[in-house]
C-alpha cells in the first residue's frame, strides 16, 4: 500500500515566488516591469509596486507598465490597474500598459475594460513614444 503524503507540511508559495516586480525607467519614463501571476495572493505587492512607480519622477511623464511576463491576472489585479489608472489620470499622467498581442491577459484586459482606462501597447518603445 503506498504511503500517503503529509500535506500539512506543504506550504503555499509566497507572493515573491509568484510575482516579480522591478521599478526603473525607460526613455525618461517611470517603468514597472512585472512577471508572474496577479491574483489575491499577489495583489497587495502589485498595488504597492504600482504606487511606487507612480511616485517616480518625472511627474509629467507617462508611466509604463511592462506586463509581458504576466501569466494570469485576476479580479484583484484588474482592480489594482483600475485604481492606478485613476490615480495617474488625477495627476494628469497616462498609465501605458505593454502586453504582447498574443498574451493570455489581453482578452482579460479587453473584457474588463482596462483598455478604456489605459493605452495598451505591444512594444515598450512604442509605449514610451505614445504611438
Amino acid at each position: 500500500m503506498p504511503e500517503s503524503a503529509d500535506v500539512s507540511r506543504v506550504s503555499p508559495p509566497d507572493d515573491e515566488q509568484l510575482l516579480h516586480v522591478t521599478v526603473g525607467t525607460h526613455r525618461g519614463h517611470p517603468l514597472l516591469t512585472v512577471a508572474g501571476e496577479i491574483d489575491i495572493m499577489t495583489a497587495r505587492r502589485f498595488t504597492e509596486a504600482l504606487d511606487a512607480v507612480l511616485d517616480q519622477p518625472p511627474r509629467d511623464a507617462a508611466v509604463l507598465c511592462e506586463l509581458s511576463g504576466i501569466t494570469f491576472v485576476g479580479s484583484h489585479g484588474m482592480a489594482a490597474l483600475t485604481a492606478a489608472a485613476a490615480r495617474a489620470r488625477e495627476e494628469g499622467r497616462d498609465l501605458r500598459l505593454v502586453v504582447p498581442e498574443r498574451s493570455v491577459v489581453v482578452r482579460t484586459f479587453r473584457i474588463g475594460g482596462v483598455e478604456q482606462l489605459c493605452a495598451i501597447h505591444h512594444d515598450l518603445d512604442e509605449a514610451a513614444a505614445g504611438s
